[in-house]
């Protein structure tokens, strides 16, 4: 904190610096400071907006959209836990289940993948390398159709429609951006660790775990960390594969379900966006705390410097 404090103040008697020399370099910094203001505002407002309009009744919504709510109603909270369909809990729990499982199938699978493409020579490494690499280059509409048909359909190979482990066979495949960025911190890493190691008998799986993955643990647990909040967010693999089925509602596809009872006409939620919002609310909570605790790490993987301990 004290180093922080210590570069703001530098940038602060620098910036002061240049509108003393410059006048009208203060005026740039003003109308700067009043656009990011404002564009501050418009990026915070709908939150905002959400969370008061969570705490109205059904009634003071429609009397009073924009303005702050007559009485707090807090029950909102309590009504999502009450749902037959859809529940909360039941949706927390799901999503859990697939945030944990599928980062630690996918970090496990593009560890092991970046690992031996970078450490080791064989027949046949450049062009697995370069299959490696292609998922990148295609759509995920382009090959969301065949994927379907080979793990749901039910003339396919097999039939996983509504199961977890549709979900899971996919987080294995070890490709993409976390290969990428796995294969070149190894790559990076001298082989001088791999031939002492040999020299003081260890094998192929001590050097590894003991020798080579410690120098991976840094990104590997940023790499997880942005893929539990990827998975967290994700609707098109959970609607694609999961379905609409209350036991297997996610955050993403369970709010959407939500949405369409409160639009539609008749129902118990009829209306009720307070509620919806209230849901809302708690489901982005989690995610908020997960990137306070971890947003060193998740910025340093952003700006390009987790490649590289």
């Amino acid at each position: 904190m004290a180093v922080l404090s210590l570069k703001r103040n530098k940038i602060k008697m620098h910036a002061d610096d240049v509108a003393r020399r410059n006048p009208m370099h203060k005026k740039h910094l003003i109308i700067l400071f009043v656009f990011f203001c404002v564009y501050a505002f418009f990026i915070i407002f709908p939150y905002l907006w959400v969370i008061v309009s969570s705490l109205k009744t059904k009634t003071d919504f429609y009397n009073n959209p924009i303005g702050l709510p007559s009485s707090f109603v807090w029950s909102n909270y309590l009504e999502i836990f009450k749902l037959e369909d859809y529940s909360l809990p039941v949706m927390f729990k799901n999503t859990l289940i697939l945030c944990f499982v599928c980062p630690t199938l996918s970090c496990l699978s593009g560890t092991l993948a970046g690992y031996v493409m970078a450490k080791y020579n064989f027949k046949g490494r450049k062009f697995i390398y370069a299959l490696y690499i292609l998922p990148m280059l295609i759509s995920l509409c382009g090959t969301s159709m065949s994927t379907y048909k080979l793990i749901c359909s039910d003339d396919g190979l097999i039939n996983l429609k509504g199961s977890f482990f549709s979900l899971f066979i996919l987080a294995c495949n070890g490709t993409g951006m976390n290969f990428l960025l796995i294969y070149s911190l190894f790559a990076s890493v001298s082989d001088t660790y791999m031939e002492a190691a040999e020299i003081d008998g260890a094998g192929y799986y001590a050097i590894f775990v003991h020798v080579m993955l410690p120098h991976a643990m840094g990104l590997i647990g940023t790499l997880w960390i942005m893929s539990f909040i990827g998975q967290w967010n994700d609707y098109a693999g959970a609607y694609i594969f999961l379905g609409y089925q209350p036991e297997y509602a996610t955050i993403a596809t369970g709010i959407q379900k939500l949405t369409e009872k409160v639009e539609e006409s008749g129902g118990a939620l009829n209306g009720n966006y307070p509620v919806l919002y209230a849901s809302i609310v708690l489901t982005v909570i989690p995610m908020v705390i997960l990137f306070l605790c971890f947003q060193k790490q998740i910025m340093k993987l952003s700006l390009g410097g987790g490649i590289k301990e």
